[in-house]
């Protein structure tokens, strides 16, 4: 992150690589970002979840995840356990893309890497998360 690599002295965007509006910070990146945002918004849309959609509200990721968890039934809690790391993770790869290769931002093209890398995980044998997606269906 951006903060860190000041402290230390190395050289860092100024703002935010996904939406070049806030000086970047993990906080930022995952949860504050209008572009990460956005994403969570899609995913948590398509799923039916609209209420575990994160708000730039304060909260640290870690806190929003964990009020997140709280909310779902007990049979969905892994699935969204895995839905949240790979979302991240895929905000992540996304951020170092713009960074190192210099592609543009793309909200559509992270969503549809979530998607086909969540039929991977799904294959891979991630029963949890393939229960959270048919939970959302209904």
């Amino acid at each position: 992150m951006a903060d860190l690599l000041a402290k230390r002295g190395l050289p860092h965007p100024n703002f935010c690589p996904l939406c070049d509006q806030e000086q970047e910070t993990m906080q930022h990146l995952l949860i504050s970002c209008v572009f990460s945002r956005e994403i969570w918004t899609i995913v948590f849309t398509s799923l039916g979840m609209q209420a575990l959609i994160p708000q730039p509200d304060g909260k640290s990721f870690s806190g929003w995840w964990s009020g997140a968890v709280i909310q779902v039934p007990k049979e969905v809690k892994k699935g969204l356990n895995s839905l949240v790391i790979l979302v991240a993770w895929k905000i992540w790869k996304h951020r170092n893309d713009c960074v190192f290769e210099g592609i543009s931002p793309n909200v559509s093209l992270v969503c549809r890497k979530i998607v086909q890398e969540g039929n991977l995980w799904r294959l891979a044998g991630n029963a949890a998360l393939g229960l959270l997606c048919a939970s959302g269906q209904d």
